[in-house]
């Protein structure tokens, strides 16, 4: 039996979303005992936080630093000392075999990274490029991250405090791969983000392509949209379009090119109904229904059956869970030509793929599924569910998991 402990930085959003999957997929796999460590956030089903009780010391260290210390940097590093400490405390009293990293850059630094004993192996689920950059999560544009991160960064304080200069980071990073590439799988759910490992540090480094998972009992095909649709308010004659995100406000998500494209295509084909979910308000639209944050999978699923096409305009993705519960729903989506999302969306099969940041093409991409026959509707409706079972089940996940994880425990 092989002691698994992942560790994840907080409970909330699309990448807690992915380890909560992730943890129930592996607890099915044979020969495997998974623990679950959270930094911070409400607790989730079968994940523990980090409960507080790290040495003394560490904590009244940390006390006298924020008290201290005047500058918001020096505070945000007590704090994640803090946390990275308790956490820390947690794989000492549980003596893993192997540790299963998730994100920690919400509520820990790579100082966690670094800290882990050093004769653990490690598989680490990249849920986005923190790990390869020297600060940023996604790079957009930017290449640097391909060659030490040098310079100015174009992202400087868009993903929280640095404790470092990007450079110095990166180069921290990469002294850590190099060193421990021995012990150390890296995993990502989309093979864009794979490519990008194997730029960043070569063709020979250990890296697994294992796509996300979803609870295929959850998210399912209903009856027809239009009775879904009056169940939930809205004309069932108008074609609707779903949104949604953990944040929907936030600026990557790219909610302006959406309402940019509906009003583009309420000139075209007249009246359509738009609804979004996720946390925080979209400014300046009264006639976009949101549903808030939806915690219940039902509701969820229930949206997105409702909904003739889920967009996703995302201007920086990996592989985005929302995608595949639409897929599993029986909707199809429409995304723009980014990181994973080509993969979640197969053009013409499970939705239409529209060009980066073009509103006219994600009009069109849209327009294309509303106007489909009836008998288009289905057969894409049917291919979307046939593709999420055969690559988005627990139990492959699972399966595949287990395998990275044998191997490196060498059994």
């Amino acid at each position: 039996m092989i002691k698994v402990l992942m560790i994840s930085d907080v409970s909330y959003g699309g990448a807690s979303f992915g380890a909560r999957r992730l943890f129930s997929a592996l607890k099915e796999a044979p020969k495997l005992s998974m623990h679950w460590v959270i930094a911070s956030g409400p607790a989730l089903t079968g994940a523990g936080i980090a409960d507080h009780k790290a040495l003394f010391s560490v904590l009244l260290r940390c006390h006298l630093a924020i008290r201290r210390r005047s500058t918001d940097k020096d505070k945000h590093k007590a704090l994640l000392g803090m946390n990275e400490a308790n956490v820390l405390s947690q794989v000492h009293r549980l003596n893993p075999d192997c540790i299963l990293l998730q994100n920690i850059h919400e509520s820990m630094s790579f100082n966690l990274v670094a800290s882990l004993p050093k004769d653990l192996p490690i598989v680490w689920t990249l849920r986005d490029m923190w790990p390869l950059t020297g600060y940023c999560c996604y790079s957009y544009e930017c290449r640097k991250y391909l060659e030490g991160c040098r310079g100015a960064c174009p992202q400087m304080n868009q993903w929280g405090i640095p404790l470092n200069h990007p450079d110095s980071e990166w180069d921290r990073r990469t002294a850590f791969f190099e060193a421990n590439r021995h012990r150390l799988v890296l995993a990502a759910p989309s093979q864009w983000l794979v490519d990008c490992v194997r730029s960043r540090m070569g063709e020979g480094y250990r890296t697994e392509y294992i796509p996300n998972s979803v609870d295929l009992t959850e998210f399912v095909p209903l009856g027809p949209r239009s009775v879904i649709k009056a169940m939930l308010g809205f004309n069932p004659q108008e074609p609707l379009i779903l949104a949604g995100a953990h944040s929907i406000h936030e600026e990557r998500k790219g909610a302006k090119y959406l309402l940019d494209a509906v009003d583009l295509l309420r000139k075209k084909i007249g009246r359509v109904s738009v609804a979004v979910y996720g946390s925080g308000v979209i400014e300046g639209y009264d006639d976009v229904t949101s549903f808030g944050s939806v915690m219940d999978a039902r509701f969820l699923n229930l949206l997105y059956n409702a909904a003739d096409v889920f967009v996703l305009p995302s201007l920086a993705e990996n592989a985005a869970n929302t995608l595949i519960e639409a897929t599993a729903a029986g909707t199809p989506s429409v995304a723009f030509d980014i990181g994973g999302c080509p993969e979640l969306v197969r053009d013409g099969l499970t939705g239409f793929i529209a060009k980066y940041k073009d509103v006219n093409d994600l009009a069109a991409c849209i327009e294309r599924l509303v106007v489909m026959s009836d008998a288009e509707k289905l057969k894409m409706r049917e291919d979307c569910r046939r593709f999420a079972e055969r690559n988005y089940s627990f139990k492959l996940q699972g399966e595949r998991y287990a395998q990275v994880i044998r191997n490196i425990c060498h059994l």
